[in-house]
């Protein structure tokens, strides 16, 4: 006699908090009749998704279990091992089924949720659909919409039997931020609104987009932006600038060059070059800079003439 051959798994009846399994065995399996009169029963081993193998010994002769008290909207794996006098036989291929339900789908719109007069607000939470799987809490924060950061919590944990929550101490013709998290057995759902107070007087406010300028949390993220593309503008610039003056050679102003040049003469004739400089003889200098001052003189036709110790009678 031989150990049972790998069952077949296929999924039968499925609810919020059961799931059935069927299993047979391959037709072509040798002496199927024999080996299914020898088998004496079978371990099913089942987990969730959270959870580690968990098996149940099953001593009799079936083709079908029902594993029930399951969590709603979570999904399971199966496999089933058949065993006879000689031992396990071979494990059947894991099968993974999700119970019926789901996590809960929040309200689509913000009035059906919230109700707020001047200074208070009604929660709905009875507004929340659970998908088929009960909302076991809530968890409720709300804050300002501007000028705050941090949340206020109404609760740390609000019951769903609480079907009407009232957030109270708000201030008249005030924007509000509403953060509502519903939690059942398939998971949660977030979701975060946006609510108005009425005004001392009843009325409704402008829509927050119309109203006042950025409050403090946008600031401090515009600022510094602004302030990095100034610094990075005047880098650049200061950059281009430098480029530029490595780039292109000084200017050079002829003009200006032969004013200096005629004074800086001018001012040595003054000093002494009546000594070595006569009308009568009129031969440039021989050194460089005395040279650069007689052409100078001569181009610019303004000699300076002076009278020779030895013209004198």
């Amino acid at each position: 006699m031989d150990r049972p051959t790998a069952p077949q798994l296929s999924v039968g009846d499925v609810t919020f908090d059961s799931i059935e399994i069927v299993w047979s065995f391959p037709l072509e399996s040798p002496n199927l009749t024999v080996a299914l009169a020898t088998i004496n029963g079978y371990y099913i081993y089942s987990k969730s998704h959270s959870s580690q193998w968990m098996d149940k010994q099953i001593r009799q002769k079936i083709s079908s279990y029902t594993a029930i008290d399951l969590l709603c909207g979570t999904l399971y794996q199966f496999y089933v091992v058949a065993y006879n006098a000689m031992g396990k036989g071979d494990p059947s291929d894991a099968i993974a089924i999700k119970t019926k339900g789901s996590v809960p789908a929040s309200p689509k719109h913000m009035t059906e949720l919230v109700v707020a007069n001047t200074t208070s607000a009604l929660i709905r939470l009875d507004s929340w659909p659970s998908n088929g799987c009960p909302i076991k809490e809530f968890v409720i924060k709300y804050k300002p919409s501007k000028y705050e950061t941090d949340w206020s919590e109404v609760s740390a944990q609000v019951w769903p039997q609480e079907s009407l929550i009232e957030i109270q101490a708000l201030s008249p013709g005030n924007w509000y931020l509403l953060n509502v998290k519903a939690i059942n057995e398939a998971g949660s759902a977030e979701q975060t609104y946006q609510f108005a107070t009425l005004t001392a007087q009843g009325g409704t406010v402008s829509p927050l987009s119309e109203r006042e300028p950025l409050g403090l949390e946008s600031i401090t993220i515009v600022i510094p932006v602004i302030c990095s593309v100034i610094v990075l503008t005047v880098i650049l610039i200061i950059g281009l600038i430098v480029v530029n003056k490595r780039r292109l050679p000084a200017t050079h102003n002829p003009n200006q060059s032969l004013h200096n040049q005629q004074n800086h003469c001018r001012d040595d004739q003054l000093l002494g070059s009546a000594y070595h400089l006569s009308v009568l003889d009129s031969q440039p200098p021989k050194d460089s800079h005395e040279n650069q001052c007689f052409h100078t003189t001569v181009l610019n036709q303004k000699q300076i003439y002076f009278q020779s110790p030895y013209a004198l009678s």
